[in-house]
């Protein structure tokens, strides 16, 4: 406990350029700014493949004129949860709505799947050629490995090293949205047949969200509509979506948030799902969640943080605000409310300890944090649910059977994923029926998720030895 407190110490102490008003938001050591000479900017896109890594792509603005103006886009990594970071300035590129012809290349994606390995989408503005770049050696290594793609890549996701989807523009009028398919690395590219079946998607609104994935499952918002996989990209379902998502580490668990336009002024709107985003049902909620971005906490089943923003002034430093969730979304508590820096847009939380906002550069707020990591106690609980609620398993590590120890809510359903994310089990547990076989199972570690009829959800860990 002393070893915690004191690195919170240092971390506090390091960046002083951060008035933290008792915000849990912290600027980690080295942590990369918005450069001196840039007036705009933000984290563009980010992914975290293992919970002490995070890849982000950034962009800045340089003005340069009436009608010109410079962009520098940047991606940077750490692998050891922030305390250290590598950089390498990607591109440099001009947009004119003047003469001046546009020119440059500019980035628009990123992925990853370790420390080392990462993908960007890289696109010509002179040529409109698009080319895929990957690197194993970190963000100094990217080397193109197919100078012009096949068809007109808008995302991509890898699963692992080697398997991975791109999701391609549509045409107007379309009612399947094309989405290409890899297992050599990205090299080679084949179409996913019949990806959506008959399923027609909204072509009103074919504008591409964003997206979240971990294991074998991808998220993609289209328009209002969101494409999933559970298999890396050999099939997908579509189904109605009402806003941004979000999904508990389960895969099933998640929320969909946003304002309902049709009220004036517009109020918040979120919605459950305990099936993966195939549907979802209104949460009826009390307290006031912060809309700009939620994350699902992983390793917290039912905790979820939000965050908003708004500029009181005309010195462009935004007012950030906070709010935490316990109970899957139903009651929102404020965290904070008076942290004056760079806007906060995006959340990320790959465990309780390991949470990482990403922010946007004001007009008149140069040399601010792209990244922060939060550092609050609010999460620190190991069990938000409270002891009446912890589960156990024995024997752990276990050769065959397993039994369920705690506390159960009725009958609940156990859902089994193995070390890759893969439901590998299912079946329901009870006070009179506690014992699950893994004897069929290989040895490895399994991930087990609990639901109760109630929606309370909680997880642990197997080792099924041989």
């Amino acid at each position: 406990m002393m070893k915690t407190i004191l690195i919170t110490l240092i971390l506090a102490i390091a960046a002083p350029q951060i008035t933290f008003a008792q915000v849990p938001w912290v600027a980690m050591p080295g942590t990369p700014v918005y450069s001196l000479e840039q007036w705009a900017g933000n984290v563009m896109e980010w992914s975290s493949p293992q919970t002490s890594t995070l890849w982000c792509l950034a962009r800045e603005r340089v003005h340069a004129g009436p009608g010109l103006a410079y962009y520098h886009d940047r991606v940077f990594r750490t692998g050891d949860s922030g305390l250290s970071w590598q950089e390498a300035p990607m591109s440099n590129w001009n947009n004119s709505t003047n003469t001046t012809p546009a020119s440059g290349n500019y980035i628009t994606e990123i992925s990853a799947v370790d420390a080392q390995t990462a993908w960007i989408l890289k696109h010509n503005i002179n040529n409109r050629v698009s080319s895929l770049l990957r690197t194993t050696t970190g963000p100094g290594g990217f080397t193109p490995i197919i100078n012009v793609l096949p068809a007109g890549f808008a995302r991509i996701h890898f699963f692992n090293s080697t398997v991975g989807i791109a999701i391609t523009t549509v045409r107007a009028g379309a009612i399947t949205w094309p989405i290409q398919r890899t297992t050599d690395g990205g090299f080679t590219w084949v179409a996913v047949p019949n990806s959506l079946g008959a399923t027609v998607v909204n072509t009103l609104g074919l504008h591409l969200g964003p997206k979240t994935g971990f294991a074998s499952t991808l998220w993609q918002t289209v328009g209002m509509n969101l494409l999933r996989t559970t298999d890396m990209g050999l099939t997908w379902t579509v189904a109605p979506s009402s806003g941004a998502v979000t999904f508990e580490e389960d895969g099933l668990h998640g929320m969909s948030y946003g304002y309902d336009t049709s009220t004036v002024p517009y109020t918040p709107k979120l919605k459950r799902t305990t099936d993966g985003g195939l549907s979802w049902t209104d949460i009826a909620f009390s307290g006031q969640p912060e809309l700009t971005a939620i994350t699902a906490v992983h390793g917290l089943p039912g905790t979820y943080i939000s965050t908003d923003f708004r500029y009181p002034g005309a010195s462009n430093l935004a007012l950030v605000r906070g709010a935490i969730s316990r109970d899957y979304g139903s009651t929102w508590q404020v965290s904070y409310t008076n942290f004056s820096s760079g806007a906060i847009k995006r959340l990320m939380a790959t465990s309780p300890t390991h949470i990482w906002a990403a922010t946007d550069l004001g007009d008149s707020s140069p040399n601010q944090p792209m990244i922060m990591r939060y550092t609050g106690v609010a999460l620190a609980a190991k069990n938000p649910l409270g002891a009446e609620f912890t589960l156990g398993a024995y024997p752990n590590p276990t050769s065959a059977t397993v039994q369920i120890e705690g506390r159960l809510q009725g009958q609940e359903e156990v859902r089994i994923y193995d070390g890759v994310g893969r439901l590998c089990q299912q079946e329901k547990v009870s006070d009179t029926r506690r014992i699950i076989d893994l004897s069929s199972q290989p040895a490895g570690l399994y991930h087990f998720v609990l639901t109760a009829t109630t929606g309370l959800t909680r997880s642990l860990r197997v080792a099924k030895t041989q």
